[in-house]
């Protein structure tokens, strides 16, 4: 997750002060409670940076009141709330996630990070719908930097929420901006696969391990893949590498109750 814009600085307003009967070229100075402002949006950004980077590093405790401190100096800081949101779901709390996340994109409804956090959030929830419309919004962002990410998220989503069709469409277009993206290429995997286009699942499945990825549902995928293609030793490639690599996993558990494939 990438900060969301953080407001611009407060302009500088400057106080010009003549030097009577000197002719000296007046002295300019910003006033104290500009000042005060500049230095309190300095440390709001200092206080979020410092809580996104224990964040990063697994100290949840020290993120939070970083954090919090961000939010006491600048309760409209959407930064602050977009990455506390993240804390809070990671810790299971999802009600003061919801909140935080919910106030991000009430601040800036028009940034395109903070509405793909919530539709990303609404979407675990079972929200299909407004998370789709979030979605939009966030793709509707001139400035957003990162529309493949929110066209991917959208892909997922729609799939979770049995829109095959739907899912293709937006995971082709991130496929189009950021042709490696890893999420994006399992998307397609499962959606083509979804549809019986197997042999069109295969080549994304392909794609999506070039790019290095790895993970226990893109090999129990590729199995899935290759069962239905009818290649048994491929298939049977997939789950020994699945039960090798992640034999504590979900997806281990469901190959351990299936034969070997013949």
């Amino acid at each position: 997750m990438r900060p969301e814009r953080a407001p611009g600085p407060l302009a500088a307003l400057l106080l010009a002060v003549a030097l009577a009967g000197c002719g000296a070229t007046p002295a300019r100075r910003d006033p104290p409670a500009t000042r005060d402002a500049d230095g309190r949006e300095q440390a709001v950004q200092t206080n979020v940076r410092l809580g996104q980077g224990y964040l990063s590093q697994g100290k949840l405790e020290l993120a939070r009141d970083k954090l919090l401190r961000a939010l006491e100096l600048d309760p409209r800081s959407v930064p602050a709330h977009t990455v506390v949101a993240i804390l809070y779901e990671r810790i299971g709390d999802r009600e003061r996630a919801r909140v935080h996340y919910r106030r991000s994109v009430e601040l800036a409804p028009a940034a395109g990070d903070a509405q793909n956090n919530y539709a990303t959030f609404l979407c675990q929830e079972g929200n299909y719908e407004e998370a789709d419309r979030r979605f939009g919004l966030a793709l509707d962002d001139p400035f957003y930097r990162t529309p493949a990410v929110a066209l991917s998220n959208r892909g997922a989503c729609a799939l979770s929420a049995g829109r095959a069709e739907a899912a293709e469409e937006s995971l082709r277009r991130a496929v189009q901006l950021a042709p490696d993206m890893p999420d994006a290429l399992y998307g397609l995997a499962r959606a083509t696969f979804a549809r019986g286009d197997f042999l069109r699942a295969r080549a994304f499945v392909q794609r999506y391990e070039a790019t290095g990825a790895s993970g226990a549902e893109g090999l129990l995928l590729g199995y899935e893949i290759e069962r239905s293609l009818g290649n048994m030793p491929g298939a049977n490639d997939y789950r020994q590498r699945l039960l090798a690599q992640f034999p504590d996993s979900e997806a281990a558990r469901r190959l351990e109750g299936e034969g070997v494939p013949q």
